[in-house]
């Protein structure tokens, strides 16, 4: 399967990759971005928070963080997430 993404790179959005990894059931989350180091658990626990509803495992989430919103950040993992589920279900 191809690489999947949601959001973009400008200010106050976050842009997120969603590839399968090799790690079973794992969910593995790379976050980079800016002031990253004050909001890295926020951002973790609202994306584990929307995978964990999906219960999604076996992907890896890169994440790029321009200083978006909580809310912001459910919205793309969330659609992300509806996209892997579309393409893994047809077969793509």
């Amino acid at each position: 399967m191809n690489i999947l993404s949601s959001g973009t790179k400008n200010k106050e959005d976050i842009f997120i990759t969603l590839s399968e990894n090799n790690n079973d059931d794992k969910l593995i989350l790379k976050i980079t971005g800016e002031k990253v180091d004050l909001f890295k658990n926020d951002i973790y626990n609202t994306i584990m928070k929307v995978a964990n509803a999906y219960n999604i495992g076996g992907v890896t989430f890169e994440v790029e963080y321009y200083g978006a919103w909580n809310f912001t950040i459910a919205a793309r993992t969330e659609s992300l997430i509806r996209k892997y589920l579309q393409k893994r279900s047809i077969g793509l």
